[in-house]
C-alpha cells in the first residue's frame, strides 16, 4: 500500500522535475501512431522498393527506421528540454509553456492525421486556408470528414497532457508512487535513444517522408519557393518558347476546322462538382437521358478528358482561364487582386465585345481562390443562391432559377450572353440512400443535374435560341478523398481523381461522330471556346483546340503539388508522376494514369528527367501567371 507523507516533503531537483517528462508521452504516442497508420501501413513497400529492399527481407531495424526521428525529437530531445525548462524557470511558467507546446502539437498531429487520411500528404498552408474557409461556409460538409470518435480521443490526450503539466506535482505526497513516476520519466530519453539509434542502422534511403512526422507537419505549413530565380526575368517570347518546349507543342490553329463557326452565338458552361467519369460515363456512349435527343446537333463527346488538379478552385480556373496551376496560388499575385480587377480570360473577352456574362453559384465564395475564380475572371454578374434563397428551394435550385430568368431576359432583349453554373449537388460524401455503391450514388446525382441542363435546353428551344447556343458540360475533378471513397489512391496522381467527362454541344460545328478518345485537358476548354467563337486567344491560355493534332503528342500535366504532394504528366503512350512526399518517381509506357509499385523508376537518369520536366513546368507557371495574369494585364471589371 502506498504510504502517504507530508505534502511539503522535498526531493532532489531532478526527481521533482522528472515526472513532467511524461507530459510529452501523449504527443509521442500520437506521432508514432501517425507514422504507423499513415506511412508504414500505406507506403512501406514503396519506400523499400525505392531502396531496393524487398518486403520479405525487411528487418526490425527497417521498421524502426520510420520512427527514428520522432523517437529522437519527442523521446530524447523534448524530455531533456522539459527537464531543463523546469530546472531553469518557475514551475508555473514552465507548465504553461509546455502545455501550449504539446496541445498545439496534438492539434497539428490531428490535422495531419486527417490530411493524410483524406489526401495522402501533410497539411499545407493552401489546404489549411481552404479547409478553414470552406468549413466556415459549409460546416455540414466538414462534419462529414471528422469523426466524433477521433475528436474524443484527441480530447482525452489533451486532458492527460494538461493534467501532467498542471497537477502531477500533487502526487508528491505519495513517496513511492512519485519516485516511480520520476524514474519512468528519466528512462524515456535513454530508451528512445536506443530505439532511434537501432533505426538509424537501416539501409533505407533517407527522404523527406522518412524524417520526423512532427517536423514535417510544421514544414508543410511554411511557404515554398515558387520559381527558379532566372525564369521570371525571361522576356514574354522566351517564356512562350519555354512553354512550347516543356509542353511539346507548336500551336498553329489557323487551319483547324470550326474556326469562328459559332461567332455571335451564346455560351453556357455547366460544371458538375466532383463530376467523375465514373458518374457521368461517356467512355462508350452517352448515358441514357432525354437531354441528348434535344441536343441532337453536333456533339463533341470526350472520353479521355482530364482535369488539371484534384480540387475545385484550381480546376475551375483552368476551365475559365486555360492555364495550369502553380505549386500554390497563394504564393502568386492572384490572391492580391483588388475588387475591380479581373485577369484575362475568354469570359472577359465576351464582355469586352458587348456580351452579358454571369456566373451562378449556390454558396457564397469563402475560400480565397474561389473568390478569384468567380469574382475576378470577367463575369459581370456573380449570383449566390444562399444570399437570395427562394422559399422551398435549395441554394442550387435558387441559382438555377435565377439563371433561367436571366436567360429569358437576355433572349428577349436579343443580347448575346455567357452563363456559367457551378452547382454543389455532387459534392461528397454521398448518402447511401442514393445507391448501393459510390458509383451508383454519383450517377444518381449526375442524372439529376442532366435534368437541370434539360430545363436550360428546353428554355432555349422554346425561345428559338438552341441552335445558336454552345453548351459545355464537364466535371471539375474526380473523387479525391477517402472521405468520399475509401478506395481513393491518396497521394498519387490517379485517373479516379482526375478523369472527367467533356460534352460540347456546338450546333454549327463539325465534330467527329461518336466518342472521341483524344487526350484533352481542362486548359483546352477556353482554347476551344476561343476557336469556335473566333475570339483571339489571350496570352494566359496554354491549351489547344480539341481537334488540334498536337493533343496526341504534347505533355499534358497534372499539378497536385499542395493537395496530393505529387505532380505528373501524360502523352498518348506514356504517363509519369513524382511523389514529393515519398520522393519516388513512377512511369509507365501505355499512357494510363494509374501507378503501382511495379512502375517505380529505378534508373537515376530517368528519375532526373521526369523531375526536371515537372519542376521546370511548375517554375514556368509561376512566371507565366505573374507575366500574363497580373500587373499591366489586369482588366477593369465592366
Amino acid at each position: 500500500m502506498t504510504k502517504e507523507i507530508n505534502k511539503n516533503i522535498s526531493y532532489p531537483r531532478i526527481i521533482e522535475v522528472a515526472p513532467y517528462v511524461l507530459g510529452v508521452l501523449p504527443t509521442l504516442a500520437f506521432a508514432l501512431y501517425s507514422v504507423w497508420i499513415r506511412i508504414q501501413s500505406k507506403y512501406l513497400q514503396a519506400i523499400l522498393t525505392q531502396s531496393e529492399i524487398s518486403l520479405d527481407n525487411a528487418t526490425f531495424f527497417d521498421y524502426l527506421f520510420l520512427y527514428r526521428m520522432d523517437l529522437f525529437f519527442l523521446g530524447v530531445f523534448a524530455p531533456l528540454l522539459i527537464i531543463a525548462t523546469y530546472l531553469l524557470l518557475k514551475r508555473k511558467t514552465a507548465s504553461i509553456i509546455w502545455s501550449l507546446i504539446t496541445v498545439i502539437s496534438l492539434l497539428l498531429l490531428y490535422a495531419n492525421l486527417q490530411s493524410w487520411g483524406q489526401v495522402g500528404r501533410f497539411l499545407t498552408f493552401s489546404a489549411l486556408v481552404d479547409a478553414i474557409s470552406f468549413g466556415l461556409s459549409t460546416p455540414n460538409f466538414i462534419l462529414e470528414y471528422l469523426s466524433i470518435d477521433g475528436l474524443v480521443k484527441l480530447f482525452i490526450l489533451m486532458v492527460i497532457t494538461l493534467f501532467i503539466f498542471g497537477a502531477i506535482q500533487h502526487l508528491k505526497r505519495f513517496t513511492i508512487t512519485f519516485k516511480l513516476i520520476a524514474l519512468f520519466g528519466l528512462l524515456i530519453a535513454p530508451a528512445s535513444a536506443v530505439f532511434a539509434t537501432l533505426g538509424m542502422s537501416s539501409n533505407i534511403n533517407r527522404t523527406e517522408l522518412t524524417k520526423s512526422f512532427v517536423i514535417n507537419s510544421v514544414k508543410a505549413l511554411l511557404p515554398t519557393p515558387n520559381a527558379a530565380k532566372g525564369i521570371s526575368a525571361l522576356s514574354s517570347q522566351e517564356l512562350f518558347n519555354s512553354y512550347k518546349a516543356l509542353h511539346g507543342v507548336d500551336p498553329d490553329e489557323s487551319t483547324l476546322a470550326n474556326n469562328g463557326v459559332e461567332k455571335g452565338s451564346n455560351l453556357i458552361i455547366f460544371v458538375l462538382e466532383t463530376g467523375s467519369i465514373e458518374f457521368l460515363d461517356v467512355r462508350k456512349s452517352l448515358p441514357d437521358h432525354a437531354l441528348w435527343n434535344t441536343l441532337s446537333a453536333s456533339l463533341y463527346i470526350g472520353s479521355n478528358h482530364y482535369s488539371v488538379f484534384p480540387a475545385s478552385a484550381e480546376s475551375n480556373l483552368a476551365i475559365l482561364a486555360g492555364m495550369y496551376p502553380p505549386r500554390a496560388y497563394y504564393d502568386t499575385c492572384l490572391t492580391n487582386l483588388r475588387s475591380h480587377e479581373s485577369i484575362p480570360t475568354v469570359v472577359g473577352s465576351f464582355a469586352e465585345n458587348g456580351a452579358k456574362t454571369a456566373v451562378y453559384l449556390p454558396y457564397t465564395s469563402q475560400v480565397p481562390m474561389d473568390k478569384v475564380v468567380f469574382e475576378h475572371t470577367g463575369f459581370q454578374k456573380v449570383f449566390y443562391g444562399d444570399r437570395n434563397r427562394q422559399p422551398g428551394k435549395s441554394a442550387d435550385l435558387t441559382a438555377l432559377s435565377k439563371m433561367l430568368d436571366d436567360i429569358d431576359e437576355w433572349l428577349h432583349k436579343e443580347e448575346q450572353f455567357v452563363a456559367a453554373f457551378f452547382p454543389q449537388l455532387g459534392h461528397g460524401p454521398w448518402s447511401s440512400e442514393l445507391g448501393d455503391s459510390i458509383a451508383d450514388r454519383g450517377k444518381t446525382l449526375a442524372l439529376q443535374q442532366l435534368d437541370w441542363i434539360q430545363q436550360i435546353a428546353d428554355r432555349l428551344q422554346v425561345k428559338g435560341a438552341l441552335n445558336n447556343t454552345v453548351i459545355i458540360i464537364t466535371g471539375d475533378h474526380g473523387v479525391r478523398t477517402t472521405g468520399e471513397d475509401p478506395s481513393v489512391r491518396v497521394g498519387m496522381i490517379d485517373k479516379y481523381s482526375l478523369h472527367v467527362p467533356l460534352i460540347i454541344y456546338a450546333p454549327n460545328a463539325k465534330y467527329p461522330h461518336g466518342v472521341v478518345d483524344t487526350p484533352t485537358s481542362h486548359i483546352d476548354i477556353p482554347a476551344e471556346i476561343s476557336h469556335l467563337f473566333g475570339i483571339p486567344k489571350n496570352p494566359l491560355q496554354q491549351g489547344l483546340p480539341l481537334l488540334s493534332p498536337t493533343n496526341r503528342t504534347r505533355h499534358q500535366f497534372f499539378m497536385a503539388n499542395w493537395y496530393f504532394g505529387a505532380d505528373g504528366f501524360r502523352t498518348v503512350d506514356r504517363a509519369a508522376m513524382h511523389s514529393n512526399v515519398l520522393d519516388v518517381t513512377f512511369a509507365r509506357d501505355d499512357g494510363i494514369v494509374r501507378f503501382n509499385n511495379s512502375d517505380i523508376v529505378k534508373n537515376e537518369q530517368q528519375r532526373v528527367d521526369i523531375r526536371t520536366l515537372l519542376e521546370s513546368t511548375l517554375d514556368l507557371q509561376y512566371a507565366w501567371i505573374e507575366r500574363f495574369a497580373c500587373s499591366k494585364n489586369l482588366k477593369q471589371k465592366s
